[in-house]
This record gives C-alpha cells, structure tokens and sequence, in this order.
C-alpha cells in the first residue's frame, strides 16, 4: 500500500498491536484496554478515522477477523458518541507515533 489512509499515530497504534498479537493475530485484553482508554482520551484522534481502512490496517498488520472486528466495533462505538470501559481509564498512546515503535 503506497500512501496510509490513516492518520499516523492511528496507523502507529495499529501497527504496535499487531506486533503485541503476533503470532496468534489475537488482540490480548490488556491492549484491547489500551485502545480503549486511548479512543475515550483522546477522542480527536479517532473521530475522523474511516472504519473501513483502520480495519483493513488491522488485516495488514495481521490481526484475526475477530480482533479487527472488535478494535472496528470499538471505534464505530466512540465515533457515535457512546462510551467503552477500559481497566486502566487514564492510558493514552503517545501523541508522537514514533514512540511507539521506542516502547
């Protein structure tokens, strides 16, 4: 894929759990907390974000239909203004994608 549909810290935070799912491509519950603290804190980072293409990244990043389904469920959640209910509530992924790939 030449050019990311997404905006890079969303590209940055998919890739960094796909590399936590690998090899099973299941997303374990901590991580599924994580992106759900994120999307409830920092809501201007996924409001604008195409479900169609955050799944296809998910795909790409080698998630199972049944993570990608969840993390896209989460995300249609949010951009309709409900709510998720993280473990951990004040977790964000850093603002520099960048530093995702330092963790």
């Amino acid at each position: 894929m030449g050019t990311d549909p997404l905006p890079p810290g969303v590209s940055a935070i998919v890739e960094f759990l796909g590399a936590a799912a690998a090899p099973s491509g299941h997303v374990r519950r901590r991580e599924e907390d994580r992106i759900k603290a994120d999307m409830m804190n920092v809501r201007d980072r996924w409001m604008s974000v195409d479900p169609r293409a955050f799944q296809i990244k998910c795909y790409e990043v080698g998630l199972t239909s049944a993570s990608a389904g969840a993390l896209v469920g989460f995300l249609r959640s949010i951009q309709r203004g409900g709510s998720l209910r993280p473990r951990d509530k004040a977790f964000q992924f850093p603002a520099d994608p960048e530093a995702l790939t330092r963790q």
